[in-house]
């Protein structure tokens, strides 16, 4: 890691350029810093569009399949069931869900509930350019026999989380919400220039990925086909 130290100096840099210091710590940085350079480090903000196919298995064992869209540079999201029947769309502005394919009947949704969870997966807090936040180290903790640093992060206008690293790998195990809602990363791959979990669980649902792909900005709209539309998403 040695060799890695003025990569880790310059993405720490970076994630601090628009974070308020008075608020983040060094320590924090620096841990958050690692766990993208053990990820990718700069292919990570060549990233546009994040698009997953994958299944959701409920804690009866349950199956049900899922299609995932994220602007990794607004937080734009759109979610669909495999009947396509079923999305959840932030759009920038709005957030709401649908049950029907026109999608005549919305259901409107706090946007931050949606974005909240949209920087999550985006893993936001390697763009604090883009997403200022307060990012600051909490405790050591050793779990299962690992050693995990867990680190405090404050995004600007959305509830904060809790990121635990692993102290070896640098790798992201658990995302914990202020509530206390727990996810568990796992399954690391490689895809493109970065490293990615293909597996969480949550709540006891357990989430696996069959496919990511990064597709060029303006490749989705993030918006439910309207009554009047294809509804078949590309």
């Amino acid at each position: 890691m040695k060799n890695a130290l003025p990569a880790v100096l310059a993405i720490t840099a970076i994630l601090c350029t628009s974070c308020n210091t008075s608020v983040s710590d060094e320590r924090g940085l620096r841990i958050i810093a690692l766990a993208k350079l053990a990820t990718g480090g700069k292919a990570w903000d060549e990233i546009e569009i994040w698009h997953e196919r994958g299944q959701a298995i409920s804690v009866s064992g349950e199956t049900s399949h899922y299609e995932h869209w994220g602007d990794l540079r607004s937080l734009r999201t759109l979610n669909v069931n495999a009947s396509r029947s079923h999305y959840m769309v932030f759009d920038g502005r709005e957030a709401y869900t649908c049950e029907n394919p026109g999608c005549e009947l919305r259901r409107e949704i706090a946007p931050n509930v949606i974005k909240s969870g949209a920087y999550q997966v985006a893993f936001g807090f390697f763009f604090t350019d883009r997403f200022p936040a307060s990012i600051r180290y909490q405790r050591s903790q050793i779990e299962h026999g690992v050693l995990f640093d867990v680190v405090n992060v404050a995004p600007a206008g959305l509830d904060s989380f809790d990121v635990w690293v692993d102290q070896n790998t640098h790798l992201i195990y658990r995302l914990v919400s202020s509530g206390g809602h727990q996810t568990d990363l796992f399954d690391y791959r490689k895809v493109g220039g970065v490293v990615v979990p293909f597996a969480d669980k949550s709540q006891g649902t357990t989430i696996r990925t069959d496919m990511v792909s990064f597709e060029p900005s303006g490749s989705i709209t993030f918006a439910a086909p309207s009554p009047t539309t294809d509804t078949e998403i590309r």
